[in-house]
């Protein structure tokens, strides 16, 4: 190689290093702003829920703290009255049969915004009261075993609640189940939520593709806000099983231990 070659040769090197770092220089800043672009719609979907979760919790209140106990007074003050002819008291009974009917909707639709019991006593007795209350909608069998469960902060429990509650719904809605088992225990220092059913299965990616709805995405999501990781396995035919741990820094409760089947 003579000098002239030599000196295109080190053009051309010179050349390629400093495109090739042009290049570099963009992929990585491409890479960069999807992280970006990432984190923050993570952030705004974790601040859309904790909003919404605060909107739930208000209205909640106010429809078991005021409105009521407002329908409850009236309730009572109609069984005072006592009406002057047979086709009075009729009436009188069907406003009052009315007004019963209204405050078990308005106790269902507060107790679906935010259980009571969840912000009271946590969120394996919210689960439990919402099996029983679905008992007659589902058609498969629940089987929930908590262990020895610890205390959890309330947006702890309120995210535990919520998870298992879409993890129920999915299996309900998708999976021709005929048992979901539900299991939580501590293991050092993590709760593991281990959910199994006898379903049909799905293919992951294929459904990421074809159906991206919204239940797996606020599994994913949800499970992120506690900080925990998830485990998913499952194939077309061979059921589903879930796995989530999530870090704790709490004392434990000791909850009965014995099946509870619904």
């Amino acid at each position: 190689m003579d000098a002239r070659e030599t000196t295109i040769y080190y053009d051309l090197l010179i050349a390629a290093i400093i495109i090739g770092a042009i290049l570099g220089y963009f992929l990585l800043s491409i890479v960069r702003m999807h992280r970006r672009y990432i984190r923050l719609h993570r952030s705004r979907s974790e601040t859309q829920i904790l909003l919404l979760e605060k909107e739930h919790k208000r209205i909640a209140a106010d429809l078991h703290d005021e409105l009521g106990p407002i329908l409850s007074a009236a309730k009572f003050k109609i069984t005072e009255v006592e009406p002057p002819s047979h086709e009075d008291q009729e009436l009188l009974t069907q406003a009052n049969d009315h007004l019963n009917n209204i405050i078990i909707r308005i106790r269902e639709i507060s107790n679906g915004l935010m259980p009571n019991t969840l912000l009271r006593k946590g969120p394996m007795h919210a689960l439990e009261e919402f099996i029983q209350a679905m008992y007659t909608t589902f058609s498969f069998k629940i089987e929930l075993l908590p262990y020895t469960v610890p205390l959890v902060t309330q947006q702890q429990a309120i995210h535990i609640y919520s998870i298992l509650k879409e993890i129920i719904h999915n299996t309900h809605k998708h999976a021709k189940a005929t048992r979901l088992k539900i299991q939580l225990f501590r293991r050092a220092d993590r709760l593991v939520i281990i959910t199994t059913d006898d379903g049909i299965g799905f293919n992951p990616k294929k459904m990421a593709k074809e159906n991206p709805g919204l239940g797996l995405q606020n599994l994913l999501l949800r499970t992120e806000m506690l900080g925990a990781t998830m485990f998913l396995d499952t194939k077309k035919g061979k059921g589903t099983k879930i796995i989530i741990e999530i870090p704790i820094r709490s004392k434990t409760i000791n909850t009965d231990e014995n099946e509870h089947s619904h």
